[in-house]
């Protein structure tokens, strides 16, 4: 036998108070659960002050577009927008590692000496890198970094980074080969690869 329970009590109770007005002889309700106006205030400045703090601390960084080049249907392309730009995986390893390579090469807090990067641009390649083994990733080059304009570079990956079956640990060499180059490139070479 199944029994039906009822509830007959709101769950949450209004709490009114009765004001009579003496010339008009009506009753009024006036809520007195309601907030005051130093709360209100109060929570409307520190959300301001949250937004302040917000726009200044994203003001100091730059800007990151991520490009896909390596064509629609391959393994590759695949991977890397599952991976890595689906989900904005690849900001967040720029970013992690752009901080840790400042972090190692500017040791005092001193603005000025600080290099300006003002936008990066990664880019997973169509074409493979190949070169001479002189430099990093052997016979094909993993990284080339190369300068648009002032204060501007694009990271050039190679699709062989992410056909492999170790890509995430070749994808993180392969950014932090191309930011360290765009933290220590010197702007008068045309590129620099590893």
């Amino acid at each position: 036998m199944e029994k039906n329970y009822q509830l007959y009590h709101p769950l949450l109770h209004k709490t009114t108070t009765s004001t009579t007005l003496a010339a008009t002889g009506h009753e009024t309700n006036i809520p007195s659960n309601s907030p005051g106006i130093i709360p209100r205030l109060t929570f409307v400045f520190f959300i301001g002050a949250i937004s302040l703090w917000a726009n200044y601390e994203s003001s100091k960084g730059f800007n990151i577009t991520i490009l896909n080049e390596a064509g629609n249907n391959t393994l590759a392309s695949k991977r890397f927008d599952l991976f890595y730009v689906s989900n904005d995986e690849i900001t967040r390893l720029v970013l992690r590692t752009s901080q840790l390579i400042e972090d190692i090469i500017y040791q005092s807090d001193d603005i000025n000496f600080k290099k300006q990067v003002n936008h990066v641009i990664i880019k997973l390649s169509s074409r493979n890198l190949t070169s001479s083994t002189e430099r990093y990733g052997g016979a094909n080059k993993r990284v080339v970094v190369s300068s648009l304009n002032e204060h501007e570079y694009v990271i050039e990956i190679s699709s062989l980074v992410m056909e492999g079956d170790g890509f995430r640990k070749d994808m993180l060499l392969a950014v932090q080969c191309g930011m360290a180059e765009v933290w220590l490139f010197n702007g008068n070479d045309s590129s620099g690869d590893y």
